[in-house]
């Protein structure tokens, strides 16, 4: 039977198997960023980390490797876009924030993930 929250094991394994990592030297750095993502995912929809549900996992799989692609995060194995900002109008982004979520959705490149996130999303009473 498949668990009803999150599997950061999982979720590791599906972003080696798309960005065809095969080593394990890279895994503390990919856990890193797979709890950053978790954590503002969290944070975005006010639902505790330990209680995200598991239909979430392949989203933050896609926001990490989206990631990863424009920023390899310091992992060779990685090719990366000749991207390293994305503009829109005016306005550049550079991927090197804490915040990613905030950053990526402020030039639109995850807007299609938010909007699946945003079915998720508790309103929290004060």
């Amino acid at each position: 039977m498949a668990s009803t929250f999150i599997n950061k094991d999982e979720i590791l394994r599906k972003i080696k198997l798309l960005l065809s990592i095969k080593s394990d030297d890279y895994d503390e750095k990919l856990k890193y960023l797979i709890d950053l993502i978790t954590d503002e995912v969290s944070i975005y929809t006010n639902i505790s980390n330990s209680k995200l549900p598991s239909q979430i996992e392949n989203i933050i799989v896609d926001i990490c490797t989206k990631y990863l692609k424009v920023n390899n995060f310091g992992i060779e194995d990685i090719a990366v876009s000749d991207t390293k900002s994305i503009k829109r109008g005016d306005t550049a982004i550079e991927f090197n924030t804490s915040n990613i979520l905030t950053t990526m959705k402020s030039v639109g490149y995850i807007e299609q993930e938010l909007k699946l996130l945003n079915h998720f999303k508790r309103v929290k009473m004060r």
